[in-house]
């Protein structure tokens, strides 16, 4: 089959006029694509047939051209390029193949209506010492342009054709003489000598410098139209999933969905004021399930064993990031679509999919990810960078660690956009980062500073990192004076926007949530009191995750009750708990946006 799509015109790529014949596979790759000549696309044959398939781009009809016959020898070792307006063929034989030493030619349709080629004999290595011949032979050598310069003896034009190699290098040729004359060479370049580099696939062309547009971008294309405006404006306001559904209307519709502009005013509009969904997963990130799916039902949420964690972010404009064993990953858990982030050992790319988990870790068994190489609550973190308006994914790893004597460690930091796939290494915090997820809020990220490494605290406050995902820079932030109550779990989370750092107190099972302001200034902004519901929810157990924006109610989890705690009337409402026939498990609940943001570019 064959698609077009029209630049200026379309938002979508549309079947062509015509089918194209029942022929060979036709040979578009790397080193070889249609080539435009004529108001005509033309394509060679995969096996190197004498026959050229060509798609007339006005009326999208396909026919055949008849290669140059002395072809037939070259087998598929010929390619396509244009050359002085015409269609022109050339040999590819590799500098190691016994007929290299050939004299070089090229074929040009200058009939094309007729098609009649003409034939040129442009290198003639015979006739060239080898000292001259062998810098030019390369793994793949194209005609780049011919041009004409007047010859004052002859008192003609004589034309010049420009060729470039595999290792960089250009020459020109007079057909009449067939020896090349080198313009620019690598090694006399602030490039260098490039020792026996070189290359099969085309290392070196022209480009014409030109103001010309390629036209509006398709976002301008698709929301153009007072209608389209209108549809995308009511679009926006539905849930996640029916919009899913919705793409499957027609191509128009789910090219509009898919555009960048509507994900983000759907993300704003969906969840504005509004509580993000509460799901649950066990680890796999395409097993969420909704609490409202299980709430009232036989059904059971995924779970765990308690001696078992998983880690799961809040969501960051649209995605959330987890951690399970010896993966990580950053996913979309409304709509099912992850991306696997594997080990930095691992060098294999990682399928995004909706439906099975592709990671494969039989590279990484022999890795020990509980020990120097630390598989800690701390590991991943998802934030969002507002002046590049992309997620950024941020990997701490212990290479090291003595905490019996020395107090030492080596922590390495690398900074993945989850729209790319390469880390990047930069500077690592300057305090070591403990077993405790960390928190985004307002373009930074903040981790919790372990104690028991590095210089030892004196003060009663607890320190955090600080990663500042504009400059890349971390900063040590002061917390609140934890040590003050009690000694117990030190955590950090983000309530409506806010960084919040929470102090457990096992003598009285409180929860101080302290908030900090914009001048770095904290204060305690709620106290859990959970005295009144042991042993159901206890401190040490208990963790914050949400402020409900319609009535305040703090939303708190144990791992097997999930409720509302009212901290003006010390009331706490459960809306689920594990039965007793799921002792020694736990849930994982996950807040989720309602969300169409994708967190790769290729969904299956």
């Amino acid at each position: 089959m064959c698609e077009v799509y029209t630049l200026d015109e379309s938002t979508h790529w549309r079947p062509a006029a015509t089918r194209p014949h029942a022929c060979q596979p036709l040979r578009v790759n790397g080193r070889q694509g249609a080539v435009l000549c004529n108001g005509n696309l033309h394509f060679l044959h995969k096996h190197g047939l004498d026959l050229l398939t060509v798609f007339n781009i006005n009326a999208e009809t396909f026919s055949t051209m008849v290669l140059p016959p002395e072809l037939g020898s070259y087998s598929s070792d010929f390619m396509l390029t244009e050359l002085d307006g015409c269609l022109c063929v050339y040999h590819t034989k590799p500098r190691d193949h016994p007929k290299f030493a050939e004299p070089y030619h090229i074929w040009l349709l200058r009939d094309y209506e007729a098609g009649k080629w003409e034939k040129l004999r442009c290198i003639d290595w015979g006739s060239m010492e080898e000292s001259e011949s062998k810098p030019l032979k390369s793994s793949w050598i194209a005609p780049l342009d011919m041009h004409y310069e007047y010859d004052d003896s002859a008192r003609k034009k004589k034309r010049k054709i420009m060729f470039g190699t595999g290792a960089c290098k250009v020459f020109v040729v007079d057909p009449d003489t067939g020896v090349p004359e080198v313009l620019f060479s690598p090694e006399k370049t602030i490039i260098g000598d490039c020792g026996s580099w070189d290359s099969v696939f085309p290392a070196i062309g022209l480009f014409e410098e030109r103001l010309a547009s390629a036209g509006r971008s398709s976002e301008e294309i698709i929301f153009s139209s007072p209608s389209a405006q209108a549809l995308a404006e009511v679009l926006t306001y539905l849930p996640a999933r029916t919009v899913g559904r919705l793409n499957q209307v027609c191509r128009g519709w789910r090219a509009m969905i898919k555009a960048d502009c509507f994900v983000s005013a759907h993300l704003h509009h969906a969840n504005h004021d509004r509580l993000p969904h509460i799901m649950f997963t066990d680890g796999l990130p395409y097993g969420f399930k909704a609490l409202e799916d299980v709430i009232g039902t036989s059904d059971t949420p995924p779970v765990i064993d308690e001696g078992s964690r998983v880690v799961c972010s809040k969501p960051c404009y649209g995605l959330n990031a987890g951690s399970f064993g010896k993966y990580d990953f950053v996913c979309n858990p409304l709509t099912k679509y992850y991306r696997a982030i594997p080990p930095e050992d691992h060098g294999e790319n990682v399928t995004c999919s909706s439906t099975s988990f592709l990671y494969n870790d039989t590279k990484t068994r022999h890795l020990d990810y509980s020990g120097a190489d630390g598989a800690f609550a701390g590991r991943v973190g998802l934030g969002y960078a507002p002046n590049i308006g992309m997620h950024v994914l941020v990997r701490l790893v212990y290479k090291e660690k003595n905490r019996a004597t020395t107090r030492d460690y080596k922590l390495e930091c690398k900074i993945q956009l989850v729209e790319r796939h390469d880390w990047v290494e930069i500077d690592p915090p300057p305090r070591p980062v403990a077993d405790v997820p960390p928190v985004y809020s307002s373009g930074m990220l903040y981790w919790m500073v372990d104690p028991e490494f590095g210089r030892p605290r004196s003060s009663a406050y607890c320190e955090l990192v600080m990663l500042d995902l504009n400059t890349l820079q971390f900063h040590v932030l002061q917390g609140p004076p934890c040590d003050r109550y009690g000694g117990g779990r030190v955590s950090i989370c983000e309530l409506q926007g806010e960084l919040c750092v929470t102090c457990s107190r096992r003598s009285t099972n409180t929860i101080q949530i302290w908030a900090i302001d914009r001048i770095g200034m904290w204060s305690t902004r709620h106290c859990i009191e959970l005295a009144s519901f042991f042993p159901e929810y206890s401190s040490e157990e208990t963790t914050p995750l949400a402020i409900n924006p319609k009535d305040g109610r703090i939303l708190l989890s144990t791992g097997r009750s999930l409720g509302y705690y009212d901290d003006e009337a010390v009331e706490l409402e459960t809306v689920y708990r594990l039965g007793s026939s799921m002792q020694g498990k736990k849930f994982v609940p996950v807040l989720v946006m309602d969300s169409l943001v994708r967190p790769c570019d290729a969904m299956l």
